[in-house]
């Protein structure tokens, strides 16, 4: 896995930009005759808009290949995916964030899409409640260090409640 990152702060430090370059390939073809290669650009953009309120934008686009190989090495199956993320928030004063979020996946041609609206409003410095509208595409999900598998589901709403103690 190679991953480039460039970063700075610019504009009297009003506006923020992360820019990154991912290539992942691995190769499975002696244990499980599978291998994968994907190529990822995120993107984060953050607009300072006074000291506590800002406009953050995400994009990512993923270019990703999974190929089953048989043991001479003969090509069994290909999978082609192209991915595309974008989120936009407004946080406002550090007291409460709306965001709106559009996943889409084109998988051997057909398209899936997963669009929702969130808003999260912190009640103290270590509680927040968040309450969610939309779709969201199941799978492994990975947030500050852990990794869990989370159901995805359609259309529908959904309330979490998140207190640091």
């Amino acid at each position: 896995q190679l991953y480039l990152e460039m970063n700075s702060w610019a504009l009297s430090d009003r506006f923020y930009y992360k820019i990154g370059l991912d290539y992942f390939s691995e190769l499975n073809f002696l244990s499980s005759g599978k291998n994968t290669f994907a190529l990822t650009f995120p993107t984060q953009w953050v607009w300072k808009i006074t000291n506590r309120s800002s406009i953050t934008t995400y994009l990512e686009t993923q270019t990703k290949k999974e190929e089953d190989l048989r043991g001479d090495f003969t090509l069994l199956n290909e999978k082609q995916y192209s991915n595309h993320y974008v989120s936009c928030s407004y946080n406002h004063a550090g007291k409460w964030i709306v965001s709106g979020f559009y996943d889409r996946e084109v998988t051997d041609g057909k398209i899936h899409q997963w669009p929702g609206l969130d808003f999260s409003y912190y009640l103290n410095s270590g509680s927040q409640i968040s309450i969610y509208y939309g779709s969201q595409k199941g799978g492994l999900v990975c947030a500050n260090g852990i990794c869990a598998e989370q159901p995805g589901f359609e259309d529908g709403y959904k309330v979490t409640f998140r207190s640091l103690f």
